[in-house]
């Protein structure tokens, strides 16, 4: 019965919560595009807190609740963060973990040139300084990591999908790519594997394999870092085939959990959600 009264009150605000939501993505254009113009017009604590405000509007609008594991291992410094890729999702439940739950909350994400092109995403995505690269073109993408990507100046982590693209095929975790991982090497900070289950797109690719999170619940867990003493003298394969397996293995233990479509899978062992509404 709560069930279903909660539906309700999701029926009777999402009107009102789809309105609100695309005003606040029209003012963040607005917004982005002066501080493109005038980078020291727009405070990093504003534009920070209005793609977080989008990202909480949009998870409701979705319906999607988010259950995490392992923030323990979320650093207080500036990091190199590794996930899987399955839905366009991903990112946001991400922001909005990291964003409640990291003494820093800023973070840049690393995504293909194409997004770049997208006017209202596009927009969104540069108020953040999100890092575009071209997949095809790795002399760009190395100039790239070298040129924007600072851990002493901007303290700022990174987060990245090293698969290199959605990966619509629900179980398997496709092989990384080696040039992102240079990222962590160049600068010797912590790699955080992040292993994302029971989020998927609504398209001919997802549909295909016949899954669906009838849940609604995206279950993320951070896995133990791989700090730099770890990994300074060791090959980058080793390090990327490393973080590889241990998304891997994390990822189908959730999915074997959540794939027979229970209405609320136990995932976790014990709950180790982020705390909410703990920074405004």
């Amino acid at each position: 019965m709560g069930k279903f009264f909660r539906f309700i009150g999701w029926l009777i605000a999402i009107p009102w919560v789809s309105l609100a939501f695309l005003i606040s993505a029209s003012l963040a254009k607005g917004k982005s595009k002066k501080y493109l113009v005038n980078p020291e017009s727009m405070p990093i604590e504003i534009r920070y807190r209005t793609i977080y405000k989008l990202a909480k509007k949009f998870l409701f609008i979705k319906r999607y609740k988010i259950q995490s594991q392992g923030s323990i291992n979320i650093p207080n410094v500036p990091a190199f963060y590794v996930a899987n890729h399955k839905s366009n999702m991903d990112p946001i439940v991400l922001f909005k973990i990291l964003y409640e739950n990291t003494k820093i909350p800023y973070f840049r994400f690393v995504a293909k040139q194409e997004l770049s092109n997208n006017s209202l995403l596009a927009y969104l995505l540069k108020l953040i300084d999100t890092i575009f690269i071209d997949r095809n073109n790795f002399r760009s993408t190395f100039l790239v990591f070298n040129n924007e990507i600072n851990f002493k100046t901007d303290k700022r982590s990174i987060i990245i999908f090293p698969e290199g693209t959605r990966n619509y095929n629900p179980e398997t975790i496709i092989d990384f790519h080696i040039g992102s991982f240079r990222i962590a090497y160049n600068s010797l900070v912590p790699i955080i594997p992040v292993a994302i289950a029971g989020l998927t797109d609504k398209n001919k690719e997802s549909k295909k394999y016949g899954y669906k999170n009838k849940s609604k619940i995206a279950y993320v867990s951070f896995m133990k870092q791989i700090k730099p003493q770890e990994y300074a003298n060791i090959n980058i394969n080793f390090t990327v085939t490393q973080a590889h397996d241990i998304i891997s293995n994390e990822y189908m233990r959730m999915f074997n959990l959540i794939k027979d479509n229970k209405k609320r899978p136990h995932v976790f062992e014990q709950k180790d959600e982020p705390a909410k509404g703990t920074r405004y």
